[in-house]
């Protein structure tokens, strides 16, 4: 058994490689990640509004990010984070934390083109607009079947 599994080695070592010349160079690559983009939007940046859906009283806000593509929607990801007051420098979202006798509630929505951010008051009081920053994580993909 040694001896044939010696000769087929020997046999797939000496027939699956063929020497040749060498191809061309490919064009050089974008420098980076070619397929995720990351942008953080400031406080000053970003619009808050007041609204109510399905009896609860919201503040939303739309990022544009025209890097959010068909593709993204259908292959890719996007990941929100929140630049919270505990000291971490980034927070995932959906998130919840329990602050002033309330929890409060952080999640979004994407869509083609942009992110909506949506903030909520577990006692449902109007909120007011929070002064932090998000990053917003766009990675691009393809579906596969």
């Amino acid at each position: 058994m040694k001896k044939l599994l010696v000769l087929l080695m020997l046999v797939l070592s000496l027939a699956s490689c063929k020497k040749g010349e060498i191809g061309p160079e490919g064009p050089a690559g974008p420098a980076g990640n070619a397929n995720v983009v990351s942008k953080i939007f400031l406080p000053a940046n970003i619009t808050w509004r007041q609204t109510t859906l399905y009896g609860t009283n919201y503040v939303t806000a739309s990022l544009d990010l025209p890097e959010i593509t068909d593709e993204v929607l259908n292959g890719g990801s996007v990941q929100v984070y929140g630049g919270f007051f505990w000291g971490d420098p980034w927070s995932a979202l959906p998130l919840s934390y329990y602050e002033s006798g309330r929890t409060v509630h952080f999640s979004y929505g994407i869509k083609k083109g942009s992110v909506t951010l949506r903030m909520h008051y577990s006692n449902n009081a109007a909120p007011t607009a929070p002064g932090i920053q998000f990053k917003v994580v766009v990675v691009g993909g393809q579906p596969t079947q």
